[in-house]
């Protein structure tokens, strides 16, 4: 895994905040930086950093793209949050819990890219780019989850969602209010 300087989340803050400028935008207390090129998670509220998280991005190129299986760059929020209660490796088909864990899966569908113990559902904010017809981050479906494939954290691996460790996605989704904005960059 590559080593990424510590002030990397301090750069990418400061362009936080220069998109919300640009965007007209005001930052939500609690808010996201999600690292493409670093795959890290920063969880800022009211400035602070409070945690870092290793993620995993989307195995093929970043895109905006419907149907292209990439994850999605720009200015977010979270619109919705899925799983309260939900025990931890539960699985959700269509945002709805299945009644087993991951682990409880026959074995030919370890494998499988699922969707676990938490959901915190992502809606674009920029027409043109991640809101709008063809490349419309929510009408995607992408989301912040918990992931069957804990040991993949860290390389890109996804279908175009941003993982977490499943531990990691309650502790996130604890503390996230709705509306919080999530910025997905490159750098």
């Amino acid at each position: 895994m590559m080593k990424i300087s510590t002030d990397h989340g301090s750069k990418l803050q400061k362009q936080f905040f220069a998109e919300c400028g640009r965007l007209e935008i005001i930052p939500s207390p609690h808010y996201l930086i999600a690292s493409i090129f670093s795959q890290e998670l920063y969880h800022y509220c009211e400035g602070d950093l409070i945690k870092t998280y290793i993620i995993s991005s989307s195995e093929k190129q970043p895109s905006c793209l419907q149907d292209s299986f990439g994850t999605p760059w720009g200015m977010h929020k979270i619109a919705d949050k899925i799983g309260d209660g939900a025990e931890l490796g539960m699985v959700f088909k269509q945002r709805k819990p299945v009644g087993q864990k991951y682990w409880e899966y026959q074995e030919q569908f370890q494998d499988e890219r699922l969707v676990t113990t938490r959901i915190l559902w992502l809606k674009g904010l920029e027409s043109g780019l991640n809101e709008g017809e063809g490349i419309d981050s929510y009408n995607r479906y992408i989301y912040i989850h918990g992931t069957n494939r804990e040991h993949l954290i860290g390389t890109p691996t996804t279908l175009g969602c941003i993982t977490l460790r499943n531990e990691e996605i309650i502790d996130l989704y604890d503390v996230m209010p709705c509306e919080s904005l999530v910025w997905i960059c490159l750098s």
